[in-house]
């Protein structure tokens, strides 16, 4: 007995199976290589010819329809979890598979010949495991192999099922189930599709005027049994239909009505993405609006914060988050970038509470996985990416599942923390609640609440799915020293993600934004320079407090430390700016603003006439004067005083 396994396509649209992944054959690069994309979701597959042709010599790329090959039992097996299996149908696929593992060294071409399937059965027989195994036949073994390789070397489709043996006729027509097929291509999986129950009835239309023309056709045994008991004249059940549809992979039954592209889409799964293969091998970066107002320092109400999370997929803890008042931008991605590489202690200290557990995470990561927003594809993000050392990840439009840790974590997030805030948006949990007038936390206040959360909570607890602490499984997998990962140098962080300037060199240092900074190294480039000069800066937005100026001369970065009210805090960037906006005096309100404006225009009327007065010939001196001159000069013309009364 031989049995032929479909050999898998290469034509664009194709179905085949890699490593029991589905995938669906794409188009060729301008390199050559052939474009695999995962039926389910997820990164794209490149492979040149030569790589789809030793995958095809060792069986590990298959056609899809391989699997018709197994039975629904098998297929069936393919899902169930291995300790369900009892132990003696765990046993038999253990006996069967060290065969298999020894034509796994063959070529395709090889393993189903008889030789060779002989040459491996007595290299593996007998069983060291299993001593008292029978040995099995040339014929037995290629069967096995057949399953084997289409089911993509699963384990479960081995298991010697018993409990399926019995009456071996099928109670179903074949002929009928065909015709079901047929009108379910025709009318269900394309526009205008009908319902089941639609189709229902054209199918048994269809029965019965073709069992009233071929009476011999059979129908299946248990409609003739249900209607021998109760008199009816079915000639197929209500449900089959649908039942029939349902046997179908959601795939096919979307690729007919919505195309390859939209079927793809909603089929795939909509978990949390791929996982990352170590830790800091693939992260994650999105923002969100959190759902609670915050008030200023005065209690001003400011409106709603953003968040930025990177995520690492592998661990799932948290390397880095900012909350800030400003919408997603490239400032927000920096400063989240730039705390999730470098060690935490120093950010902690920051706060004004004590932390239960440490945060271990630092480094750069290999992949980062993001959406499609503008900040994200901005061409400073892309030389962020170029000087740390790291690829950028864009997910297919409409596939957000890929990056579900980071989604995960950000509803959670709302959830069990933002949503108990004084002040949140969440109406729908509470009854007549008016959010901003119950707001009482400040910005601070949140991102120290957020702090808290991911350090003692989220990092520290046992995780759903990984079943260990965030954290720990963080800290064991950078025990591998070929994955080790270190804090990038500050000669390459701060100019990736630093923020970059130009400015005017003085003796009393220089001016970013109003900010001051200074310094002996300062004074001496001033005195180098000859005087003021243009000079190239940067600094920190997570501690302003030191800017950073390029000698000319010696090519290194020298710093100077800033001047004034904030020399001594703590705060980012954007808190100085947002603090030194709030105590700013009011601009003058519109009545000022006219009075103002009346003042110097009067004082200008006066000067304007005081130089004509000056300016105007004596009267006794002319020698000519006009009777009209003397009425226009006489006669209603407003002095000096009066007018600037006017005025004002």
């Amino acid at each position: 007995m031989t049995i032929r396994i479909p050999t898998p396509g290469r034509r664009p649209g194709d179905l085949v199976r890699i490593r029991k992944q589905p995938f669906i054959v794409g188009t060729m690069t301008s390199s050559g290589k052939r474009i695999f994309t995962p039926q389910a979701g997820g990164e794209d597959l490149l492979l040149t010819p030569g790589d789809i042709e030793r995958l095809e010599r060792h069986c590990l790329i298959t056609a899809y329809s391989a699997l018709d090959i197994l039975s629904a039992v098998q297929l069936e097996d393919m899902g169930t979890d291995w300790g369900c299996f009892s132990e003696t149908e765990q046993q038999s696929a253990l006996q069967k598979e060290p065969y298999l593992r020894k034509l796994d060294e063959l070529d395709a071409s090889l393993r189903n010949k008889h030789p060779h399937i002989l040459a491996a059965i007595e290299a593996v027989y007998p069983l060291e495991q299993f001593p008292d195994a029978p040995r099995p036949t040339v014929r037995t073994v290629r069967a096995w192999d057949s399953w084997w390789i289409a089911s993509g070397r699963d384990i479960r489709v081995l298991p010697d099922k018993h409990s399926a043996k019995g009456n071996r006729v099928g109670t179903r027509a074949k002929w009928i189930l065909t015709l079901i097929d047929e009108y379910i291509d025709t009318y269900m999986l394309t526009q205008p599709a009908l319902s089941a129950e639609n189709v229902w009835r054209l199918v048994d239309s269809e029965v019965r005027i073709r069992r009233d023309a071929d009476p011999d056709l059979e129908l299946d045994t248990k409609i003739i049994e249900h209607n021998e008991l109760t008199g009816d004249d079915r000639v197929i059940g209500r449900n089959i239909v649908r039942r029939r549809l349902e046997e179908r992979g959601l795939y096919e039954r979307l690729v007919g009505i919505d195309g390859p592209r939209e079927a793809r889409r909603k089929s795939q799964t909509t978990g949390t993405g791929p996982p990352g293969l170590w830790p800091l091998h693939q992260a994650e970066v999105d923002h969100t609006m959190l759902d609670v107002m915050v008030v200023d320092e005065r209690g001003g109400l400011i409106g709603r914060p953003y968040l930025t999370v990177i995520i690492d997929r592998y661990s799932r803890m948290i390397l880095g988050f900012t909350v800030e008042m400003i919408p997603p931008s490239r400032t927000s991605v920096m400063v989240c970038i730039q705390m999730a590489v470098l060690p935490k202690e120093d950010y902690l200290s920051r706060y004004p509470i004590k932390f239960e557990f440490d945060w271990p995470g630092y480094g750069v990561w290999d992949e980062l996985w993001m959406d499609r927003a503008a900040e994200f594809r901005s061409a400073s993000m892309t030389a962020t990416s170029q000087i740390l050392g790291f690829k950028l990840r864009d997910l297919p439009r409409a596939s957000g599942q890929l990056k579900g840790k980071v989604e995960r974590f950000i509803g959670t997030n709302n959830e069990l923390l933002i949503h108990k805030m004084p002040g949140t948006t969440a109406r729908h949990l509470h009854e007549n609640y008016n959010s901003e007038k119950m707001a009482v936390l400040t910005l601070h206040d949140v991102r120290t609440v957020v702090c808290l959360y991911i350090v003692d909570d989220h990092n520290s607890k046992v995780h759903g799915t990984t079943k260990e602490w965030p954290s720990k499984r963080y800290q064991a997998g950078m025990q591998d020293g070929q994955i080790r990962k270190f804090p990038p140098d500050p000669e390459l962080l701060a100019p990736a993600t630093g923020v970059a300037f130009s400015c005017d060199l003085t003796q009393r240092g220089i001016v970013y934004d109003t900010l001051r900074y200074e310094s002996d190294d300062f004074r001496r480039m001033w005195r180098d320079a000859g005087g003021r000069s243009k000079v190239v800066g940067r600094l920190s937005p997570l501690d302003p407090t030191v800017a950073s100026l390029l000698d000319p001369v010696s090519k290194k970065w020298v710093n100077g430390f800033l001047q004034g009210k904030y020399a001594g805090t703590n705060l980012t960037l954007h808190q100085i700016k947002v603090d030194r906006h709030a105590t700013a005096p009011a601009p003058d309100t519109p009545d000022e603003n006219l009075r103002r404006a009346s003042r110097e225009n009067a004082s200008k009327t006066i000067l304007t006439q005081k130089r004509r007065a000056t300016s105007q010939p004596d009267s006794s001196s002319d020698t000519h004067t006009s009777p009209k001159s003397e009425r226009s000069t006489s006669k209603g013309k407003p002095t000096m005083a009066s007018e600037a009364k006017t005025v004002l």
